[in-house]
């Protein structure tokens, strides 16, 4: 015997595949629109915030996964997720990371230390508002911050670094262990700067002296050859 569909769950499903078809040429606005319609939909279907969630999930990630990635979009997604009240632990832990990916592509790409620790901040007090996850939040600051710290070091672009340790600092309880690691890692840097400052100046006097002896050297060869040339034709 067939089975026969709820119609509302068949309009439901209309409303879904109106709104990929919208979230495919990137019509947010009309995604949103059917989304709704399909919330408007009356009857018990406990899939149906569920249906709406993954495809703007998939949309996020297309969004995220761009060499250039389209934040302002991906914000514009998570707005949507909020104005139809499909918050939960999974929504609010996918934001949590996109958020993250933000702040670590604003560092490493534009060196973009303000609007980097303004997510940073926020992420640790929401985390800090819902009383969870405020621990794992800060770890993965810390290794955000951390392999951004790594790559300008090894690119010996030391200026980068102190207001970095000057915004952690900030981030983190003052009993934290990261202020003594802060403040040896600052020392330690200083003091390459001091060297390499040093290396510089050492390498350029060098180039001097050897600029100087190389036109010592043309000069005496030229002497020479003019000392020849009139013993020659006297």
């Amino acid at each position: 015997m067939t089975q026969v569909q709820d119609p509302r769950q068949r309009l439901i499903q209309h409303h879904l595949n109106e709104a990929q078809k919208a979230l495919d040429t990137d019509n947010l606005t009309e995604a949103q629109k059917y989304f709704e319609e399909a919330l408007e939909v009356g009857g018990e279907h406990p899939d149906r915030a569920s249906d709406i969630r993954q495809p703007l999930k998939k949309y996020c990630d297309r969004m995220v996964s761009q060499p250039n990635p389209n934040w302002q979009t991906v914000h514009q997604v998570l707005d949507i997720f909020d104005r139809l009240k499909l918050q939960n632990d999974e929504i609010r832990a996918y934001q949590r990371e996109l958020r993250l990916k933000e702040a670590k592509f604003l560092l490493e790409k534009h060196d973009n230390l303000d609007d980097s620790f303004n997510i940073f901040t926020s992420l640790l007090v929401d985390a800090e508002r819902l009383g969870s996850q405020e621990d794992k939040v800060r770890n993965r600051i810390a290794k955000i911050v951390g392999e951004y710290v790594s790559q300008r070091a090894g690119q010996r672009q030391w200026a980068l670094l102190n207001p970095v340790f000057e915004r952690v600092t900030r981030l983190w309880p003052p009993n934290d262990t990261i202020h003594l690691w802060l403040e040896t890692i600052s020392q330690i840097l200083a003091a390459a700067n001091q060297a390499q400052i040093g290396f510089d100046r050492e390498v350029n006097d060098l180039k001097k002296t050897k600029n100087t002896l190389t036109i010592a050297l043309i000069a005496l060869f030229v002497l020479v050859i003019l000392s020849y040339a009139v013993v020659l034709f006297s």
